[in-house]
């Protein structure tokens, strides 16, 4: 498949991981369009179009969704040109390291009307109504990390030996020899925390292929990370998902060269790890829960701005952009 879908950002068991600066990991040759400008501003369907467009003309697309709101765009990357264009606002704020060498900034804020004004008020009301929800998320997902904390030591001792084998017996079908390459690892997110619990994007990807390790948290965790060792040592680049709930252990590998997902099938035997799972999957839909109020709220807070929104003038941005990056691409 050409086209791919994953999250930079999470809202997680710490609070919020931003991970947009591992877009373009080990890229000299990047190029990133930091998009500016406030809600309702045409953000994620400017780049939606973007991608959608380069995805018609069979560029490997991959776009990043909004953890808040899976069918928004945080961004988007066209992977064998290493040029992203990623949302610069809040909460993950970026800015341009070195304009027109490796970054732009495109500024979509100023196609708003100074009408927005009159909605002051509502907007300020919303707003202060969207961060008591997220603090109530953040809670429970913090609630949620320490009770996966208990079963991540009730599992801490492992036969490495069975790790190793599994390990290899994985690595054995995916590479024959070592490329002679350094290689690098990207670090994102392939799930998003919603009110049905964890959301991912496994199904519509369509990986080539997938392997599953199935084990206790600890187990899945140590054969990721020896299967991730054993890739790059081999020369071969990965992107690397982090658990959303308890960030420290990894879920899964993916491996753009070969289309190849593998990620954990987490199965807890002990009595108790059940419970806790029970717990943990309780306190992730609760969160969830506030998220999707969030984003309720959201949707009200972008109307104000809809209606004052200059989208003529974004459409000539979008075509403007996209004949820039066509350059850029036959540079």
């Amino acid at each position: 498949m050409q086209v791919k879908h994953f999250f930079a950002s999470a809202n997680s068991g710490i609070g919020f991981l931003d991970r947009f600066c591992n877009l373009n990991a080990g890229s000299d040759d990047q190029f990133t369009y930091v998009i500016k400008g406030g809600s309702g501003t045409g953000k994620s369907s400017l780049m939606k179009k973007i991608g959608e467009y380069f995805a018609e003309k069979g560029e490997k697309v991959e776009f990043i969704h909004c953890s808040t709101d899976t069918n928004s765009l945080d961004g988007i990357r066209l992977a064998s040109h290493n040029i992203c264009m990623v949302d610069g606002t809040a909460p993950h704020v970026q800015e341009a390291k070195i304009p027109e060498v490796e970054d732009r900034i495109v500024n979509v804020g100023e196609f708003i009307s100074p009408n927005v004004s009159k909605y002051k008020e509502q907007i300020k009301d919303i707003l202060k109504e969207k961060a008591k929800l997220f603090a109530y998320a953040y809670l429970y997902l913090e609630s949620a990390n320490k009770i996966a904390k208990i079963n991540k030591k009730l599992c801490e001792n492992q036969n490495y030996d069975l790790v190793e084998s599994k390990a290899r017996s994985i690595l054995t079908k995916i590479c024959s020899a070592k490329i002679g390459r350094k290689a690098t690892e990207r670090k994102l997110f392939s799930g998003a925390v919603c009110e049905n619990g964890i959301f991912t994007f496994d199904d519509i990807n369509q990986f080539c292929s997938v392997f599953a390790i199935k084990g206790n948290l600890c187990f899945c965790d140590a054969v990721l990370n020896e299967i991730k060792k054993g890739l790059l040592d081999n020369g071969i680049d990965i992107t690397t998902f982090s658990n959303v709930v308890l960030p420290e252990m990894l879920d899964g590998i993916y491996i753009p060269s070969l289309d190849i997902l593998i990620k954990s099938q987490v199965k807890n035997a002990g009595e108790l790890e059940k419970f806790n799972d029970k717990q943990i999957d309780t306190l992730v839909k609760k969160a969830g829960e506030c998220i999707a109020k969030s984003k309720l709220l959201h949707e009200k807070l972008e109307k104000c701005y809809i209606e004052n929104v200059d989208f003529a003038k974004l459409n000539l941005l979008c075509d403007k952009l996209i004949l820039d990056i066509e350059n850029r691409i036959k540079c």
